[in-house]
């Protein structure tokens, strides 16, 4: 872990009143715990922002019994070359399944995989969520 540094800010009172609250709905233990998520969910937006490379999951939610669809799923996943890091796959109904594919790649190409695989017939969601260290 690196050196925890302390700083000091300004603030306006009803900022400061909003923030307070945030901290105590989020059960944080501290206001820097929670300023700490905050910069970490910047820093994570701003990597997907530039296309760095980012650890993301693919959910999707399919209709199994359309022809070819899990033909085309699992292509699409190897069109990703060694991006792709693990799938886990769930029966939901009889019909349905969800899959969730884990990757490490640029955003931009993560995303559009989420994008191709939510405009296939048969898939019913997906969406892509990211974060970056």
């Amino acid at each position: 872990m690196s050196e925890i540094v302390r700083t000091s800010f300004s603030i306006d009172r009803g900022l400061l009143d909003e923030f307070e609250s945030m901290v105590n709905e989020g059960n944080y233990k501290n206001r820097s715990e929670f300023l700490r998520g905050i910069i970490r969910q910047r820093l994570s937006q701003r990597a997907k922002d530039r296309d760095e490379v980012v650890v993301g999951a693919v959910l999707i939610i399919y209709d199994h019994h359309i022809r070819g669809l899990t033909s085309k799923i699992v292509d699409l996943q190897h069109e990703q070359g060694g991006s792709i890091l693990a799938t886990t796959h769930v029966h939901m109904t009889h019909r349905l399944c969800a899959e969730v594919i884990i990757a490490r790649d640029r955003a931009g190409r993560l995303e559009s995989l989420a994008d191709e695989l939510g405009r296939l017939k048969g898939v019913l969601h997906a969406s892509f969520t990211f974060g970056a260290t």
